[in-house]
């Protein structure tokens, strides 16, 4: 049989195939394939790898733009709130010093009124009782006149408009 490499004749030997020289070409050969082979699984095992983490940093990155959008919604709404409840507490607070100054007015009001009702009453309460009192002056008069020895006049005492009347 011709070597398929250097085309030298040669027998094949009663043990087989195995019974041959080594070929060291073929057999590195062999290796090398082997280890393509391998080398062909590591990169595209790594190519894999790599199209996986490309595309997890490409969807870390689109979720980071998402939640930078949602927290810069989420700022501008907190804004809105403050800025909203701030109007309301300014509305608030304008309507309470309406309110206060409303009471205020009505208080001065009222208390003009009370003591214009006082001074009045007063000076009414005051008239009774100089009335009331010249009434009393003259039932003491009357009183010491009749109880004077040896006077027997005869008095009548009549209600008027103006207190009581005496009449000898």
């Amino acid at each position: 049989m011709a070597c398929p490499l250097c085309r030298k004749e040669f027998t094949i030997p009663d043990d087989g195939l195995s019974g041959l020289q080594k070929n060291f070409y073929v057999e590195n050969l062999l290796h090398i394939r082997k280890l393509s082979a391998g080398q062909a699984a590591h990169e595209k095992t790594h190519y894999i790898l790599r199209n996986v983490v490309v595309d997890d940093t490409q969807k870390v990155t689109s979720f980071i733009v998402i939640t930078e959008e949602v927290l810069g919604r989420l700022q501008k709404e907190k804004n809105d709130v403050i800025e909203h409840l701030a109007g309301i507490e300014n509305e608030i607070n304008t309507a309470a010093d309406k309110l206060i100054a409303a009471v205020q007015r009505d208080r001065v009001n009222l208390l003009s009124e009370v003591e214009s009702i006082r001074l009045k009453r007063v000076k009414q309460l005051e008239t009774v009782k100089q009335e009331v009192e010249q009434h009393m002056t003259a039932l003491e008069s009357f009183r010491r006149y009749m109880c004077t020895p040896g006077s027997m006049v005869v008095a009548v005492v009549v209600p008027s408009s103006v207190g009581l009347r005496f009449f000898l």
